[in-house]
């Protein structure tokens, strides 16, 4: 019987995102070998603990430019491991 492994070039442990504001742009990076996690946020409804949703695109990048609202308050950005 012939045996296959599987190699993963996903990291699996945790790390954090970095934030950097440059005008009205958010720009959220991460480590290159966390690209295939899912950047997750509750923007669209701030109020309801049930909004979050997936950032489009976050899965396919290690860097995500978002317009940034200085008004707005309690937007989340957790990494979430597929």
């Amino acid at each position: 019987m012939k045996r296959t492994s599987i190699t993963s070039t996903v990291a699996l442990n945790s790390t954090n995102v970095t934030a950097i504001f440059s005008g009205d742009t958010l720009e959220l990076s991460r480590p290159a070998d966390h690209t295939g996690w899912r950047l997750e946020t509750n923007a669209a409804d701030i109020a309801d603990a049930n909004s979050w949703f997936t950032l489009p695109g976050s899965t396919t990048t290690n860097r995500m430019f978002l317009p940034f609202n200085p008004t707005g308050s309690n937007v989340f950005f957790p990494l979430v491991f597929p």
